[in-house]
């Protein structure tokens, strides 16, 4: 296949029909190379790309169409190495918690920890929490951690979408997102290390900007 127009490098082009109202995820999964993915539409304009997501320098990708979509999933790398390497596409539905929390005037602030026991539905140790929000307030959420050698936050609709995401790829002790939702509804944080692999304590700050 042609190379990657991205990275430049070595790549593999693979079609997947996907149906709309469900979200999915995207994974390149290698031992040989550091994993790059590119996702386009059918006429070959970008739609999401990813270096290292699903940690240990794989690739991951979260996405969920609007209607029925042929998608070309382009799998690279980011420094010409060639290899074996593994893609998966599943469907993927999250679980949040069973009652929303209340942010309020002030904010909400958790203090938990991340063990081994805590896989969550994208293969990675985290916490997933649940709060309400309301619709044309902007919202900054940070989640800082001295025990996680990088923090990263994914925040996801009700419907498993995934609306935002960060972390700092050089490594940091904080990810910070800001979000203002659209409309009034319930959505959930995923609190994780950027690896997906790391336990330690953290705190998740949430609160309405005046």
């Amino acid at each position: 296949d042609a190379n990657d127009p991205s990275t430049k490098g070595p790549a593999k082009r693979f079609v997947v029909q996907l149906p709309k109202d469900r979200t999915y995820v995207i994974e390149m999964i290698s031992s040989d190379m550091d994993p790059f993915l590119l996702l386009l539409d059918r006429s070959g304009n970008p739609l999401a790309q990813d270096d290292d997501s699903a940690g240990d320098l794989n690739a991951q990708i979260i996405f969920a169409p609007e209607k029925d979509s042929e998608v070309h999933i382009i799998a690279s790398v980011i420094r010409g190495d060639v290899g074996r390497f593994t893609l998966r596409v599943r469907e993927f539905a999250l679980r949040g918690e069973a009652e929303p929390r209340q942010i309020g005037m002030r904010g909400h602030e958790i203090h938990a920890r991340i063990n081994k026991s805590h896989k969550s539905e994208l293969g990675k140790l985290g916490r997933m929490y649940s709060f309400e929000m309301k619709a044309g307030v902007t919202y900054s959420i940070d989640l800082f951690s001295r025990d996680f050698f990088s923090c990263m936050l994914n925040l996801f609709d009700s419907r498993s979408r995934l609306l935002a995401k960060h972390g700092d790829f050089d490594g940091g002790p904080s990810a910070p997102i800001t979000f203002r939702p659209e409309r009034d509804g319930v959505y959930h944080i995923f609190a994780t290390s950027l690896s997906g692999s790391e336990i330690g304590e953290f705190t998740l700050k949430i609160r309405p900007d005046k």
